[in-house]
C-alpha cells in the first residue's frame, strides 16, 4: 500500500519537535481542561491506532468521485497525497454516517489526532461533520515546528492545503468561531502572525462574519496582520485564478519569506 508524503514525512518530525512547541501543546492540555471542560489525557492508544488505521484505509478508498470533487476544489494529486485525504466508501466501525465523504485527517508529528469528513451529495444539509465529541483542533499544525518567522491562520481546511502550496506555512481553523484564545499560546514564538480569513459577502444584517472574526483576532494578537482578500474570493479560488505566487505575494509582500 502507498504511504503518503505527509505520512511519511510525520514519522520523520517524531524527533524534531521544538522545546517551546512541545511546552505548548502541554498548555493547551491545561487549558481545554479548564475553558472547555474536555478529558486532558491524551489519546488512548487504541483510539491513536484506530485514527491512523482510518487514514491509510479511506487513503485507499478513493473513488472517481472523489477526485472529481477535489479538483472542483482546485486541488491536485500532490496535495491530495501530502495532506492524506481519503474517501470513506467502506466506512470503518463506527464511521458508518460518514459513507460517501471526503476524509480529512489531523495529521500531526505522531498520527492522526482528528478528522473531519466533507459530504460529496452537494445537496446535503449539512457539508461537514465530524464524530461526537471530538474536541476542536488546528489543522495542519506542522507549521508550528517551522523554523519561518511567521505562520498564517486561515479558515478551513481545504484553503489551509492552498495556503500550505503558497508557502504561507499555514494553520487552519474551523471557520469563524473556531480560533479559541488558548490557541494563541502555540503562535507566540513567530515574529508575524498573518490572519487571511473569508471576506464574506455582508448577510442580511450587513455583517462580514469573516472580517469581523480577523479583526477581532488581530486586535488580540499583538503581532498579527489583517490581509483582505477579494469580497466573496476564498484563498482557494485565490489561489485557482491568480496561482499560487500570487497568493504568497498578496499575504507576504516582496519581504523575506524566511
Amino acid at each position: 500500500m502507498r504511504t503518503s508524503k505527509h505520512l511519511r514525512q510525520c514519522k520523520w518530525m517524531r524527533g524534531s519537535f521544538v522545546a517551546s512547541h512541545v511546552m505548548c501543546g502541554v498548555t493547551l492540555l491545561i487549558w481545554f481542561k479548564r475553558t472547555k471542560g474536555v478529558d486532558s489525557r491524551m489519546l488512548s492508544s487504541s483510539l491513536r491506532e484506530f485514527l491512523q488505521e482510518a487514514t491509510e484505509a479511506y487513503v485507499e478508498q478513493r473513488t472517481p468521485d472523489f477526485w472529481e470533487y477535489v479538483e472542483s476544489r482546485n486541488l491536485n494529486e500532490d496535495q491530495v497525497e501530502e495532506f492524506a485525504l481519503g474517501l470513506v466508501d467502506d466506512p470503518l466501525p463506527g464511521h458508518e454516517m460518514f459513507r460517501d465523504h471526503v476524509c480529512i485527517p489531523y495529521l500531526t508529528p505522531n498520527g492522526t489526532v482528528a478528522m473531519k469528513f466533507r459530504n460529496l451529495d452537494p445537496n446535503a444539509k449539512q457539508k461537514y461533520n465530524s464524530p461526537a465529541g471530538q474536541p476542536l483542533h488546528l489543522y495542519n499544525v506542522r507549521s508550528l515546528w517551522s523554523d519561518r518567522s511567521y505562520v498564517t491562520i486561515v479558515e478551513g481546511e481545504f484553503d489551509t492545503i492552498a495556503a500550505d502550496w503558497a508557502n504561507l506555512n499555514p494553520i487552519g481553523i474551523a471557520g469563524t468561531s473556531g480560533w479559541k484564545e488558548y490557541f494563541s499560546r502555540c503562535i507566540k514564538g513567530f515574529a508575524t502572525v498573518y490572519v487571511v480569513l473569508d471576506n464574506d459577502r455582508p448577510n442580511e444584517d450587513d455583517r462580514n462574519p469573516g472580517q469581523d472574526a480577523a479583526r477581532k483576532m488581530c486586535e488580540r494578537l499583538p503581532n498579527a496582520r489583517n490581509i483582505v482578500l477579494p469580497v466573496g474570493v476564498d484563498i482557494s479560488e485565490y489561489a485557482s485564478l491568480h496561482g499560487s505566487d500570487a497568493l504568497s505575494k498578496l499575504v507576504l509582500g516582496d519581504g523575506d519569506t524566511q
